[in-house]
């Protein structure tokens, strides 16, 4: 009674929880007793008398005529205000404060009443419910045994015998990587057996001698492939040494394990690439396998390495085409963000595989050369050369997974710019820590993109954005950073329809060069088809790299992203410092990274009418600052949620800030073919090497247009005095074009 006290006092329009199988009610409450009234506590000490030691309960019960008159005015109100209970009170001769309770109780007595009578429709329900529940049950089996009719134990019996064989063809595939000390040796005649143990081989085709000789040439390469990486993934020092953001292969001790050498000793000028690293990525195993063993995918996800993919097919699709023992045959070309290093051309096989323990395994090796021992010739040896690499995915179950990525190769270090071999050599151009930080920051781009909880930010005249405002803006930022992979690295030159040409470039008095040879790039736009027909307009794009000794990237990095002080540098769009309207954090766990929306002081009065669409990314790998001139009206337009991204036409500019690869060890210690800049390398502090980039239309579409040699000068102009104005803020004394 004490709880029912408490909640009476809570206030007439309180609800009262009581359990719905009461079935008996305290009929003292209703007849008047005080001990079930609910008293103040001003009040409680005039209701008790002191007997004995102990309390003792006057009771005030209501005689018949009360009761009848009290019910008689429930069933006309139940919520009687204060002066209808002090008129009632008068009228039946008790106090006020007794009315009220009495009516907070006859209100209690019927919401239990309504609960039980609910209560037990529940229950006859349930009964109703199971009896319907056992006679289907008794329909769906048997009447002899009770057990599952004999269509079902058929289903389940199929099922059994499927799941066997997963289980079994894993097992066969596991003994076979443990005993694969060397290339196996596996003849046509063993082709129907390796298909029917191995998932790897479970759709190799049998068209031909020739084909299938071939697919068991991939299949040996495949398993030898897959036993080394799973060596070099679980294991540890001595085989890897730690360095800077991971860890570098020690090749005497990868010398003494002996693994087979697939494509026989390293070529003379060839230098060895070996790196590990492991993060947390945000995502499932699913959606990480997703990306790679989806060639169009993947090639979005890593832009900035991934310049083109020649050619792609696949040579098995694995166990019931689940992706488990996938096997690609890939053709693409690799690049860095500078126009100077040339494309690393590579041709390799992709195999997919669920190891023993449930990690995911994406394992790469080049297949450079087998085409042509198969068909007799020589063996002829591409710029690079991938051994075993990939990265093995271990599923976390809170959304994220823990990558370790590893990259082993072997590559023509003799075509390589000087200034660019400790870049390569250290593994910070294609090795695994900028495959992995590319691949961290693809996935946290992609969930800001599809969060609905993503906040935004601005200074002064922010400007709101829609949830699908905020997809397209990201959407339109991600189609302008692809462009400018495409524009800074060495794939421009190489693309049909393009003028490719050298500008500038001094020297000073003692010879050494004070300024720049500028790239310059004439090619096409595709804008979309008119009529039916391609449109395009011509584009120049004009770009150059140098290397700033002694400068971190960060240090150049905080200096372009300083809003106050952008009229320093940028002589492509903007003379003064500029207002941010919004922003959104596209990983929020690494400061820096931001799309923004930004108010330019602009050079000239047709650019009044456009905001600047920029991204600033930082990592490990490298550190981007990209921008574009957008119109105000579309890009209101499309943070709004109201306009599609494709129609806009971006000629995106900015910097790209790769580290050069000193202050940390170089491959050289390990590999004495190495010539990358011997003696001092390693004693040098770190540097960057700075690609800077500038595109504006034109409307001349060859060299010999009059205004070619204006166009080119003004382009260059643009360029050199940015790096000059970096270079004087940053403190850097020396500037060595690459």
């Amino acid at each position: 009674m004490e709880n029912e006290r408490q909640q009476n006092n809570k206030g007439d329009d309180e609800l009262i929880y009581l359990p719905l199988d009461v079935e008996e009610y305290d009929m003292d409450a209703l007849m008047g007793e005080e001990d079930h009234l609910n008293n103040d506590k001003a009040t409680g000490g005039e209701e008790h008398n002191i007997n004995n030691g102990s309390s003792s309960k006057r009771s005030k019960r209501f005689n018949v005529e009360q009761l009848q008159q009290l019910e008689s005015s429930f069933q006309e109100c139940t919520h009687p205000d204060d002066a209808m209970r002090r008129e009632l009170a008068a009228r039946v001769g008790i106090e006020t404060r007794q009315v009220k309770f009495w009516f907070q109780n006859r209100r209690t007595q019927t919401k239990v009443k309504s609960y039980a009578t609910e209560n037990n429709k529940f229950r006859q329900q349930n009964a109703d419910l199971l009896a319907e529940n056992m006679e289907l049950h008794k329909e769906l089996t048997c009447s002899r045994c009770r057990d599952p009719t004999a269509e079902k134990w058929q289903l389940l019996d199929e099922n059994a015998k499927l799941k066997e064989m997963c289980q079994r063809a894993n097992a066969d595939l596991t003994k076979l990587i443990q005993a694969a000390d060397r290339p196996p040796s596996v003849t046509p005649e063993d082709l129907a057996l390796v298909t029917s143990m191995n998932p790897l081989s479970s759709n190799v085709g049998n068209s031909s001698s020739s084909t299938n000789n071939l697919q068991v040439t991939l299949l040996s390469y495949a398993e030898c492939a897959i036993k080394e990486f799973d060596i070099l993934a679980r294991n540890g020092p001595p085989l890897w040494l730690p360095i800077i953001g991971g860890n570098m292969l020690n090749i005497q001790e990868y010398t003494r394990l002996r693994f087979p050498r697939l494509h026989g000793i390293c070529p003379q000028g060839f230098v060895v690439e070996a790196t590990r690293d492991t993060a947390l990525v945000r995502g499932t195993a699913s959606d990480l396998l997703g990306i790679l063993t989806n060639v169009p995918r993947w090639f979005e996800t890593f832009p900035g390495i991934v310049a083109a993919v020649r050619d792609y097919h696949n040579v098995s699709s694995g166990i019931f085409g689940s992706g488990n023992g996938l096997i690609q045959e890939i053709n693409v070309d690799l690049s860095v963000e500078s126009p100077c290093p040339p494309l690393r051309s590579m041709k390799f096989l992709r195999i997919s595989m669920q190891t023993a323990n449930g990690d995911f395994a994406v394992v790469d090796v080049s297949i450079n050369g087998v085409h042509e021992q198969e068909a007799g010739s020589k063996n002829k040896h591409t710029s690079c050369r991938l051994l075993p690499s990939g990265c093995l995915i271990q599923d976390m179950g809170d959304g994220h997974c823990q990558v370790t990525w590893i990259v082993h190769a072997e590559y023509n270090e003799t075509i390589v710019p000087p200034i660019f071999r400790q870049f390569f050599g250290s593994g910070q151009a294609f090795g695994a820590s900028r495959w992995l930080a590319s691949l961290k920051r693809h996935c946290e781009y992609k969930a800001v993109m599809h969060s609905s909880q993503v906040p935004t930010g601005g200074g002064l005249g922010v400007v709101t954005i829609s949830a699908l405002g905020r997809w397209n803006l990201l959407d339109l930022a991600q189609r302008m950073m692809a462009i400018f992979y495409k524009t800074t690295s060495a794939m421009a030159t190489v693309e049909p329809g393009t003028i490719v040409t050298m500008f500038g470039g001094r020297r000073g008095s003692a010879g050494e060069m004070v300024e720049p040879a500028v790239r310059m790039v004439l090619g096409n736009y595709y804008l979309g088809a008119m009529n039916g027909e391609p449109t395009f307009i011509k584009v120049l794009s004009a770009t150059t790299t140098v290397w700033l000794p002694g400068t971190p990237p960060e240090h150049v990095f905080n200096y372009l992203c300083n809003g106050q002080r952008r009229g320093e540098w940028d002589t492509f769009v903007c003379a003064g410092a500029v207002q941010e309207l919004s922003s959104i954090a596209t990983c929020p766990d690494l400061h820096g990274n931001v799309v923004s929306i930004l108010h330019p002081n602009v050079t000239n009065a047709a650019n009044n009418t456009a905001l600047l669409l920029q991204q600033e990314s930082i990592d490990v790998s490298c550190a981007l600052v990209v921008f574009s001139l957008v119109e105000k009206t579309m890009i209101h337009s499309i943070m709004g949620g109201g306009h599609s991204t494709s129609s806009f036409v971006l000629l995106p500019s900015g910097f790209a800030i790769l580290p050069d690869g000193h202050g940390r060890p170089h491959h050289a210690a390990a590999n004495s073919s190495s010539s990358a800049l011997a003696g001092p390398n390693n004693r040098t502090p770190p540097g960057c090497l700075l690609t800077a980039a500038y595109q504006v239309q034109v409307s001349f579409n060859n060299l010999g247009h009059p205004d070619v040699q204006g166009t080119f000068e003004d382009a260059g102009m643009r360029i050199c005095q940015a790096i000059k104005k970096i270079m004087a803020a940053v403190g850097t004394d020396l500037v060595v074009p690459a």
